[in-house]
């Protein structure tokens, strides 16, 4: 029978390793911790300089605008918002939203697509409609007549 004999030597050894373990695993933990609390990322470190532009996360949302102008003076809308579409029937020319601003504003995924159709609802006149994504027009059209329909669409890059 062969017995498994420890010298006191190689037990000290073992737990000295063991113990590094313990002490590097409970210092990652703790730091990670911190970090996460303090905004950091417990996985990569934050490039600098040159590097820090490149490597920018992009932004979340686009900002569409969609408007619709005229010599209408009312025009029924169909639009693409990030719920889904949306019609609004008799809509006053130009359109404007609650606060009195020109347009109407909706955050979108990037790379969505964008749409917007305004039917002029009067005997006569013209009916425009253009579509911005964060500042730059990507669309623009107008028809003119009766109930005449001018549509813009795009992607929201």
């Amino acid at each position: 029978m062969t017995e498994n004999i420890t010298t006191p030597t190689a037990a000290k050894k073992t737990h000295k390793v063991r113990n590094v373990i313990l002490i590097a695993f409970a210092l990652i933990v703790v730091g990670s911790i911190y970090g996460a609390s303090h905004g950091g990322s417990s996985t990569a470190a934050t490039p600098a300089g040159p590097a820090a532009a490149a490597a920018a996360p992009t932004k979340d949302t686009r900002t569409v605008v969609y408007k619709v102008t005229g010599t209408t003076t009312q025009a029924s809308l169909t639009l693409q918002t990030a719920a889904g579409t949306s019609q609004q029937n008799d809509v006053d020319v130009p359109v404007t939203s609650k606060s009195g601003t020109e347009g109407l504003t909706y955050e979108v995924d990037p790379y969505s697509f964008v749409y917007v159709s305004a039917q002029n609802s009067k005997d006569s006149g013209t009916v425009t409609c253009s579509i911005e994504v964060d500042g730059v027009v990507i669309a623009t059209n107008t028809s003119s007549g009766a109930y005449a329909i001018a549509s813009c669409s795009g992607t929201a890059k």
